[in-house]
This record gives C-alpha cells, sequence and structure tokens, in this order.
C-alpha cells in the first residue's frame, strides 16, 4: 500500500467528528460536521487556512459574518476569534501553522492560483511557506503525478471515497482520513474527485 492513513479519530461532541494530525508547530484536521451543530468562538496561536468540501456553514470571524459554501476558502491570522454554525451536513478541512502573523484580517477565496489540464485541473495556495494543492478530477481515469518535495512530508486527502491505481495497485481513499506520502508517484484515479495535497 502506498498510502498510509495517520489520522487520529476524535468525537468532539455529538453530530461533530474531527480526523488530525500534527506535525511538530503544523496541524491537519478534517471535520464532518451534522447540520446545525455549532462551533464555540474560540482562538488560538496558529494562522488557519479553511476549505469547505462539502456543505456549508455560517463562520464568523472579527465579528463578520460570513457563510461558506462548498469550494470556498478562508485564512485567518493568529489569535482572532471565530465560530462556526452548520447551514448543512458538511466536511471541511483546516490546516494551522504556529507563526507569526502573516495576515492581518480574515480573507475569503484565497486560493492563489489555477491551471487547467488534461482531465484534470490544479489550483494551488502558499500559505506560511507551505504549499496546499487543490486536483480537481474532471475524467475517470486521470493520471496526475503527486510529488513530494525533498525538504517537506506531504499529507492526502479526499473530497470523497475514490479509488486509485499506483503501479498496478488499487487503493480505496476514504473521507476523514489523511494519508503520508513519501515519494513521488504517478497515479489513475478512477472517480470524479478532489484530491488535496498539504505539504506539513
Amino acid at each position: 500500500m502506498e498510502f498510509t492513513n495517520i489520522a487520529k479519530m476524535s468525537t468532539v461532541k455529538p453530530g461533530f467528528l474531527r480526523a488530525s494530525a500534527v506535525f511538530g508547530k503544523n496541524m491537519l484536521l478534517l471535520f464532518d460536521i451534522d447540520k446545525e451543530v455549532v462551533l464555540d468562538n474560540h482562538r488560538h496561536p496558529h494562522i488557519q487556512f479553511g476549505y469547505c468540501l462539502k456543505g456549508k456553514f455560517d463562520f464568523t470571524a472579527n465579528g463578520e459574518d460570513v457563510l461558506v459554501r462548498e469550494g470556498d476558502s478562508y485564512q485567518l491570522p493568529a489569535n482572532v476569534y471565530h465560530s462556526a454554525i452548520a447551514k448543512t451536513d458538511y466536511y471541511s478541512m483546516d490546516y494551522k501553522i504556529i507563526s507569526e502573523p502573516i495576515i492581518g484580517n480574515p480573507e475569503y477565496n484565497v486560493m492563489d492560483t489555477y491551471e487547467e489540464l488534461e482531465g484534470y485541473s490544479l489550483e494551488t495556495k502558499n500559505f506560511g511557506g507551505y504549499l496546499i494543492k487543490k486536483v480537481n478530477i474532471k475524467e475517470k481515469g486521470a493520471k496526475i503525478v503527486l510529488s513530494v518535495p525533498d525538504n517537506k512530508k506531504t499529507c492526502l486527502f479526499v473530497s470523497d471515497n475514490t479509488f486509485i491505481r499506483c503501479n498496478g495497485e488499487n487503493s480505496e481513499l476514504k473521507i476523514m482520513e489523511i494519508y503520508l506520502i513519501n515519494k513521488a508517484m504517478e497515479v489513475v484515479v478512477e472517480d470524479v474527485t478532489s484530491i488535496f495535497m498539504v505539504e506539513v
């Protein structure tokens, strides 16, 4: 198996599941949250990047209310109070880094680049010196290269359960699982889905 699931699963409260992986000052989290569940107002010393994979939620940061929908992203500076209320069931990710604050105010829809390629598109975000990639698979059987930089580890997660073929071996990648990949590889993605790769 080329993909190692490293997620630690926990129930935060009824209707609120979290999968997490911690790498020193970096933390990658996936959330599966039921409709009407509240994420209480809180703050932390991390800068934070968030992405909504499915559903929608009311998000409040610095007293400003924003409806976050599937495909929306945001970033927060450290120590900003924020909370959320699920408008539907939703699935989202947070990437947190303890760092000097590098952004002054909450920002929304912050992916930096977009590129259209054969069978898929690629969006990227440089966040605190770490690269986040979102690969949008548009055709079943699309071939992509999962790259791994020399000096950083790379985590991978998916928006939907999906099958990947690599070196003649089939692997099922599941939501709420975080996979560590330690080498570059070419894979064939069997389903229309989104794959996220996050340097940690």
